[in-house]
């Protein structure tokens, strides 16, 4: 388990030294956290391509605004923060927008990663499953509303405490709860329909 205050010194640290110039400790910071935070953005986006720009650009936004950060809060959550509403705002773009159907990218398995276009008969088995229970995954995160999807993430893909998607969020501590309770019901009630 991962010691949070260790991770927070570590942290300030490497803002310390963002701060004072060194820029390799900002590219420590990307490596830290780019995974997990191109994973939260490709769960709300549902597309690669965006969800790289998105990360990208909550980097940079962060970098520039480095001097901002109050160490009140955790930094992984003022980066979440950042990146989290980024991706809202994409959101809110992409529905004042018009696709052509060429844009779509699901298949007629159901799959709509672009890593569904990878020939899986050579790949392992462990692999082919992973990648066939994370389709399942993404999937059934699609049939919730955008504020259950979030949440939903934060907290079993990214392993956020309550306090800290209230805080990445900016949702109250209770609102919190009553999303994760009202994603997990649907969830179960979509995957019983599913099932049966």
């Amino acid at each position: 388990m991962v010691n949070v205050q260790d991770n927070t010194k570590t942290d300030l640290v490497l803002i310390q030294q963002t701060l004072a110039g060194d820029e390799s400790a900002f590219a420590n910071i990307i490596d830290k956290y780019k995974n997990g935070i191109m994973n939260t953005v490709y769960c709300m986006l549902n597309n690669t391509h965006d969800a790289e720009d998105i990360t990208q650009e909550a980097f940079i936004k962060a970098y520039h605004n480095l001097g901002t950060y109050r160490v009140t809060y955790q930094f992984s959550t003022w980066l979440y923060n950042i990146a989290i509403n980024l991706a809202r705002n994409k959101i809110k773009q992409r529905k004042f927008m018009f696709f052509s159907i060429n844009s779509i990218q699901i298949t007629d398995t159901g799959s709509y990663t672009p890593d569904s276009l990878i020939d899986n008969q050579n790949m392992p088995d462990k692999e082919y499953e992973k990648k066939e229970q994370r389709a399942i995954i993404d999937k059934m995160l699609l049939t919730l509303p955008m504020n259950q999807r979030e949440v939903v993430v934060l907290r079993y893909l990214e392993n956020f405490s309550y306090e800290e998607i209230a805080g990445i969020t900016g949702r109250p501590l209770g609102t919190v709860k009553i999303l994760l309770h009202r994603a997990r019901h649907r969830l179960y009630k979509n995957f019983r329909t599913q099932s049966t």
